[in-house]
């Protein structure tokens, strides 16, 4: 947060206003480098920072989102955790619920050996872990089954239906995508007593949603281990535009698109293409070099701003019937 208070002052404030659902919603963020950061919601002061999370739906595709597929098994787990965060609050008690006993159930495996706690007491934690674990596996299956279907549709849009993008849910537990809820929490039951003894003496817990993963496969092939760099790139261009059309059919609007710098990991099929799907949806696009895009290819109206020595200079309109030169 430091570092979007302009050097030599010790405080900013970020703010803005989104219309959802023909409502208004005011977000500020004050950042002060003596003081806790503050959060404001339509002038109400919010201590949560979470909270903020499903106010305004946002998707982000920038370069460090080409690590998505050849990146560790965290980037996709934080990939699904965040847009299913934005559709459902719910979710992210669960999330938050669970990463607390899981820290305390971790700190509990590593006291065993010093203090000889009797390992009965586990079952305090077990109990309370599988029931979480369970309700978070069980919501990743669903929506793993809506955006498989989405990214598979822009997967075959980007390679003129050459290639067929697959995702599976690859678990630590012995489930599979037909599983219910108590077939997951019996699962990761049995899981836990059968790691006992292993966990204990890595003092960590081995198996659960923390430790599970999104498989990308094309034509069956994992992208994560044998994607060529431009299937990677075509397989996470596929994940962000299915992401926005997944919010879409859950929350009834398009969440505003961000595309940071991205246009330069990109070839010039790939940024064509990207134009002109984002057309429906306002997008706010930051690149270092304009040149890399043809600016006949954004089908709708937009404007220009360039950032100079710290400040910002807009332009005239752009787009249909206007001129595009700049």
């Amino acid at each position: 947060d430091s570092d979007m208070i302009k050097w030599g002052e010790k405080r900013t404030k970020i703010g803005g206003k989104i219309i959802r659902n023909d409502r208004p919603i005011t977000i500020e963020i004050l950042l002060d480098t003596e003081k806790k950061k503050e959060i404001k919601i339509n002038g109400i002061p919010n201590k949560k920072t979470n909270e903020l999370v499903g106010s305004i739906n946002v998707v982000i595709f920038s370069p460090e989102d080409l690590d998505l597929v050849k990146g560790p098994p965290a980037n996709r787990r934080q990939f699904l955790d965040g847009e299913i965060s934005q559709i459902d609050k719910g979710y992210r008690r669960y999330m938050s619920f669970y990463n607390r006993v899981l820290f305390q159930r971790n700190s509990f495996l590593r006291e065993l050996p010093k203090k000889g706690n009797p390992t009965s007491n586990l079952h305090i934690w077990d109990k309370q872990l599988t029931e979480l674990g369970a309700r978070i596996i069980k919501k990743r299956l669903e929506i793993i089954k809506k955006l498989g279907l989405l990214s598979r549709l822009m997967h075959r849009k980007i390679t003129s239906g050459t290639e067929n993008l697959e995702l599976k849910y690859i678990s630590t537990l012995d489930i599979d995508d037909t599983s219910s809820f108590d077939d997951i929490k019996e699962s990761y039951k049995k899981k836990l007593e059968e790691t006992r003894e292993n966990e204990i003496y890595r003092g960590v817990t081995l198996s659960g949603p923390h430790r599970d993963d999104l498989g990308l496969y094309v034509n069956n092939i994992d992208m994560r281990r044998f994607g060529s760099q431009g299937q990677q790139r075509t397989t996470a261009l596929a994940l962000k535009l299915a992401e926005l059309e997944l919010i879409k059919s859950e929350v009834g609007n398009y969440p505003i698109l961000i595309l940071d710098d991205v246009f330069s990991e990109l070839d010039d099929s790939r940024r064509s293409f990207l134009l002109n799907v984002i057309d429906k949806v306002q997008t706010f696009m930051t690149m270092t070099n304009i040149e890399l895009i043809d600016l006949k290819d954004i089908k709708g109206e937009f404007k220009i701003y360039r950032i100079r020595d710290g400040k910002i200079t807009g332009s005239d309109l752009y787009g249909k019937d206007k001129k595009h030169s700049y």
